[in-house]
């Protein structure tokens, strides 16, 4: 019998995976779930020398839209408030990195949840802060 899963669950479920993936693909991941007054992050990484916030979007079953047009115009104002709430809040010692990267993965997930069945469409550059960091 197939366990179905919470919102919560399945949030949880798809940044563990994305995390696994983008750590497979040679990034480094610098924070997850990073929570300032401006909201969450789901994921930070490093790739090269560039910052990447990652907003994943998990579903289960069929895909209609690409990922970054689930992440409203709304909530990518909500992650680059907080992308640069979480710059200007690192140490001084921390590496300055002269791009920040915005990227969307989608994940489609079915049983027995884990890599091996899930699909990913990343989505690099899926969109650009309103402001200049």
């Amino acid at each position: 019998m197939t366990k179905t899963l919470t919102h919560l669950e399945l949030g949880a479920l798809g940044e563990r995976l994305c995390a696994a993936y983008l750590e497979a693909e040679g990034y480094q991941i610098e924070a997850r779930n990073w929570r300032g007054q401006s909201g969450e992050l789901d994921l930070i990484a490093t790739q090269g020398e560039q910052l990447v916030i990652i907003e994943v979007r998990t579903r289960v079953g069929s895909w209609l839209e690409r990922p970054a047009e689930a992440v409203t115009p709304s909530k990518q104002r909500q992650v680059a408030r907080c992308a640069d709430e979480y710059v200007r809040k690192r140490p001084q010692s921390a590496p300055r990195y002269e791009v920040i990267r915005f990227d969307v993965i989608g994940l489609k997930v079915q049983p027995p949840w884990d890599l091996t069945t899930a699909t990913i469409d990343h989505e690099e550059g899926a969109f650009c802060s309103p402001w200049a960091f």
